[in-house]
């Protein structure tokens, strides 16, 4: 997700080709979610307009004097642990706000609906077992965004606002801590890290240390080994996350869907098998 700031505008530029996708459905769509946040409590920005942009699609939403989490953090290093602070309020609001039925998409359709899509590079057995690993995440009433970075806040007047709200699911909390760990913790490759600097808002090292202090707050986990084994979990889970992600058609993932499915799935999800099921129910 790229963003961009103009005046009293911010735009979202969404990636990927807007081929076949009609603009003002995304908007009614956007318009509809942050309805549903706005009565649920949950604070979001709110879209007024669509724009192209190449071949991508842009989203507006009316701001003032706003800026992104993760600006604000490499911005004014001094005040980080206040702008942490305010991270973890937000995720713990999201993940005790309960909702009807129905308010969001469920977390397990969109991992079935991806895994949906693997054929092309999975076997019918390798399908059914992700299937299955995915019915056996738990079923929730509570919200989780799924992609919880300082890049996907706003700051405006001291308050944090979420934008990527097609994003937002009902889930177990685990599931944004899954998606935090990955933007802001696992390793990458120095390609990778460039993108996730860019996505952040902040060098790699600020982003890290962010983001051991967002965890440490959210958890409590304040001893580094009983921390990194806490990672080595997310670590775990997340393979089944990245395992599906070719099933969301990106093209860049698409790409490299052979070294994802052979490195995530077939070398780490398939032998951890039973130690994922237990950790979606347990951490």
């Amino acid at each position: 997700m790229k963003t961009t700031t103009e005046n009293a505008k911010f735009t979202i530029y969404l990636e990927g080709r807007i081929d076949g996708i009609n603009a003002p459905d995304v908007e009614k769509e956007l318009l509809e979610l942050a309805h549903i946040a706005f009565v649920n409590g949950i604070p979001s920005v709110i879209a007024y307009d669509t724009v192209k942009c190449g071949d991508s699609l842009g989203v507006v939403f009316e701001m003032l004097k706003s800026d992104t989490l993760g600006h604000a953090m490499h911005k004014e290093p001094e005040r980080l642990e206040e702008y942490v602070d305010k991270h973890v309020a937000l995720a713990k609001t999201l993940h005790s706000t309960h909702v009807p039925a129905g308010s969001f998409e469920r977390i397990q359709d969109v991992y079935h609906r991806r895994t949906d899509n693997l054929g092309e590079w999975c076997s019918e057995e390798e399908i059914r077992l992700l299937h299955s690993i995915i019915d056996d995440i738990p079923e929730t009433d509570t919200v989780t965004h799924n992609d919880l970075h300082p890049g996907n806040i706003m700051i405006q007047d001291g308050e944090l606002l979420l934008i990527d709200m097609p994003e937002v699911t009902m889930g177990p909390p685990v599931c944004d801590m899954i998606a935090i760990y990955r933007g802001m913790i696992s390793p990458l490759p120095e390609n990778a890290r460039k993108r996730r600097e860019r996505s952040i808002g902040m060098p790699a090292e600020e982003s890290l240390r962010a983001g051991n202090m967002f965890f440490e707050g959210y958890t409590g986990i304040t001893d580094p080994e009983e921390l990194k084994a806490y990672y080595e979990k997310l670590e775990l889970l997340l393979s089944l996350n990245l395992s599906i992600l070719p099933g969301s058609g990106t093209e860049a993932i698409v790409e490299q869907a052979p070294f994802i499915i052979n490195h995530f799935l077939r070398e780490t999800l398939i032998p951890n098998e039973q130690t994922i099921r237990t950790l979606f129910k347990t951490l």
